[in-house]
């Protein structure tokens, strides 16, 4: 409370503060207003904000705005850090420079791999960004328990311990909807563990139907990210979940949903999200910053934006310390030329000068933050042989389960029925085209063997890639058309500790380490973003599909997703949450 009272004396005396922001013209996300105003700032906190005619405020140091406008720091509801493969504090480093002071991260990639410490290890390096991380906790370590073999498991007993600690923002996003609905003992347990403490439980739930979206937020779920149409996007929000809007490297769904918020009147239960961005987008793009600037140019209305962006996400996350500039909340405040491009020029976290013109003011602390930084997590009980790349079959021809991928949607899979030839009693794909093997290994060192199965259209014509970023288990998976180059590619990442490899022609063409998990770096934007530019230039010259080569084989192994996916346990039917054979016999 120290903080808060030393805001309270200046407040109740209209100062002296420790700082005041004059020359601005202030944007109230409670009001939708825009007028000038002075700020100020004690403790870290917003003390005092004039009205319009009031008489200006003194303080100790005066910082002339200069005219530009005031807005509070921006918020991104739900964020995957690993997925900028860069470790938390060279992600906030990115953030804190463009505006984005409050993330809520969702660790479940690298908890899938660590467990307990990689959520410890996550929380001490967020510790050296240059703004607020706040961690939800992981519900689906694994994704689909049973289907899948995974480095950890939490159950209701570490998510609620976890849920304890002091920056534990709520349950990251429930991915098994289907067992809250049908409540199941595991997730009717997480869910309450959630509830007892008061926290928000963020959802997941794609294209749910109306009965099934009831009872999920019934159940005490309060959002969702996974919207991608306008009627999708009104039913939830007419039934009172809160719509995390999502603009990521992999799905922009900004522009099916704003003419269903237009049509709704812009509703509170609206907010922003990036979900997933990568170092390359992060450079030519930015982050939740690009988000704001997407859904303007979309028609959302500047303030509308900002709000959505702030105030919105602020109240799903129950936090009544940030989202606005108001006395007693966060002095988290950005300096803007012009609304409508949101370039941002200067940025303040709870009122201290960490950005200015893009540019952060003290560099990030590089030291290790653990040693995990430095454990290879890629472990496999021998190296991958060509023999594991092949599938066994009798007779001439094999009817055979298809993974059929379509890259106008690639975020589903469709289980298909193919006849494929048999040599020497194994598949033979070389007369057909549009086909190659996809292997999923276990890589945490738990025995977990491996599957091999087919998948149809995904574009691969030569050559093979190899990755540890598979969600959510990130087992290794291997996709390619020749047995010994995938098993190159393999090896490649059981040396370097995981990350992306791509063989053609029987060389390493890329290579992508990321030691930490087999998911992140420890380096910055600057040097990650080419690293990432390459391999995928690598991978999309083997004729991959999809908007992104190097995330579109691992999410093969999604199990969560429809229709088919595959582990390192077999092949999964999503929908009906049973393993089918990839040979029909």
């Amino acid at each position: 409370m120290k903080d808060r009272n030393i805001a309270m004396a200046a407040a109740r005396t209209r100062g002296p503060f420790e700082k005041v922001f004059r020359n601005l013209h202030f944007v109230n996300v409670f009001t939708r207003e825009i007028y000038p105003a002075e700020i100020g700032v004690c403790g870290g906190l917003v003390a005092y904000v004039t009205s319009p005619g009031e008489a200006g405020l003194s303080g100790s140091e005066v910082i002339d705005c200069g005219g530009r406008y005031a807005a509070p720091g921006l918020i991104d509801t739900h964020i995957h850090i690993e997925s900028s493969m860069m470790t938390p504090r060279y992600y906030g480093a990115v953030c804190a420079a463009r505006g984005v002071t409050t993330i809520v991260a969702d660790p479940h990639e690298i908890c899938n791999v660590l467990g307990t410490d990689a959520f410890h290890y996550m929380q001490k390096d967020a510790a050296k960004a240059k703004m607020r991380i706040l961690y939800a906790v992981p519900s689906c370590v694994p994704a689909l328990p049973g289907f899948e073999t995974s480095g950890a498991e939490f159950g209701p007993g570490e998510i609620g311990q976890l849920l304890d600690e002091p920056n534990a923002a709520g349950l990251a996003e429930v991915m098994d909807y289907i067992g809250v609905v049908q409540e199941s003992p595991r997730m009717s347990a997480i869910v309450e563990e959630c509830a007892k403490r008061g926290k928000p439980a963020f959802g997941h739930a794609p294209n749910a139907d109306m009965p099934t979206l009831a009872a999920y937020i019934a159940s005490g779920i309060a959002s969702c990210h996974e919207t991608t149409n306008a009627e999708e996007a009104k039913m939830k929000l007419r039934n009172g979940m809160v719509v995390e809007c999502r603009e990521s490297s992999a799905c922009h769904d900004l522009a099916a949903i704003v003419p269903a918020l237009q049509e709704l009147n812009w509703p509170d239960n609206a907010c922003l999200c990036t979900d997933d961005r990568e170092p390359d987008d992060l450079v030519a793009e930015g982050a939740q910053d690009n988000t704001v600037r997407r859904a303007i140019a979309l028609g959302v209305p500047p303030v509308q934006a900002i709000r959505m962006a702030t105030l919105h996400a602020a109240q799903l996350l129950g936090n009544t310390r940030i989202g606005a500039l108001a006395p007693g909340r966060a002095a988290d405040i950005l300096l803007l030329d012009d609304l409508e491009t949101f370039q941002v020029a200067e940025v303040y976290v709870e009122g201290e000068l960490v950005s200015k013109g893009g540019h952060l003011i003290t560099p990030v602390d590089p030291t290790p933050s653990g040693e995990i930084e430095k454990r290879n997590t890629v472990i496999l009980p021998t190296t991958p042989t060509e023999e594991q790349f092949s599938i066994a079959a009798k007779g001439a021809k094999a009817d055979v389960h298809v993974i059929g991928f379509d890259d106008a949607v690639p975020i589903l899979t469709h289980l298909c029925r193919d006849e494929v030839p048999v040599r020497n009693g194994k598949l033979d794909i070389s007369d057909r085209p549009d086909l190659c093997y996809l292997t999923v290994f276990e890589r945490h060192g738990k025995g977990g063997g491996h599957t091999t199965c087919l998948v149809r259209g995904c574009g691969i014509a030569q050559g093979a890639v190899a990755a540890t970023i598979s969600h959510d288990c990130h087992n290794l998976v291997v996709l390619g058309r020749d047995s010994a180059e995938m098993a190159l590619a393999a090896n490649q990442l059981q040396q370097c500790g995981g990350g992306v490899a791509s063989v053609l022609n029987g060389k390493v063409t890329g290579l992508l380490e990321l030691p930490v998990g087999g998911l992140m770096s420890a380096q910055p934007v600057e040097q990650m973003a080419p690293r990432v530019v390459a391999i995928k230039e690598a991978v999309r010259a083997l004729g991959m599909k999809g908007q992104n080569p190097i995330i579109q084989p691992g999410s093969f192994a999604l199990t969560v997703i429809p229709e088919v996916r595959v582990s390192n346990l077999g092949l999964v039917d999503v929908l009906r949450q049973k393993f089918i054979p990839v040979v029909i016999e």
